[in-house]
């Protein structure tokens, strides 16, 4: 999937995204999560045992929405998609966790704050399938 040049430029910000997931009654849950983009794929840290995660696991279809609000509303992107669920208590799951991590706070300030989450070992892996955003930027 190409992802556009305001898609990249929304996705590489460390911004909050929301994340939908489909119930067993078949009704939505969305859910606000950090995550990092690669370029090519999207990845969440999470609980393994969190609603969201097992109807990800049971209905991998997933949506997923960010926004930009740092000038208003500078931007969005959309991303539909197909969601694997991983993780473990291994060395490339604890890169990934202080990766997502690291977006959103200073150096400094990530041992403390994954000592607090030593339970969360779960990456959930968008691949993307659509992809539509959008800029106000001029």
């Amino acid at each position: 999937m190409e992802f556009s040049e305001d898609a990249r430029a929304i996705l590489e910000k460390p911004l909050l995204a929301v994340v939908a997931t489909t119930r067993d009654d078949g009704s939505p849950h969305c859910v606000p999560v950090w995550f990092r983009f690669d370029g090519a794929l999207i990845r969440v840290w999470s609980g393994g045992e969190y609603r969201w995660v097992n109807n990800a696991r049971a209905r991998p279809r997933i949506a997923m929405t960010i926004c930009d609000t740092s000038d208003r509303f500078s931007g969005a992107v959309i991303v539909h998609g197909e969601a694997s669920v991983g993780g473990g208590d291994d060395e490339e799951t604890s890169k990934e966790i202080r990766r997502i991590a690291g977006r959103y706070m200073t150096p400094d300030a990530v041992d403390p704050y994954l000592r607090r989450f030593t339970h969360l070992r779960t990456i959930i892996t968008i691949k993307a399938t659509s992809v539509r955003a959008w800029s106000t930027a001029e």
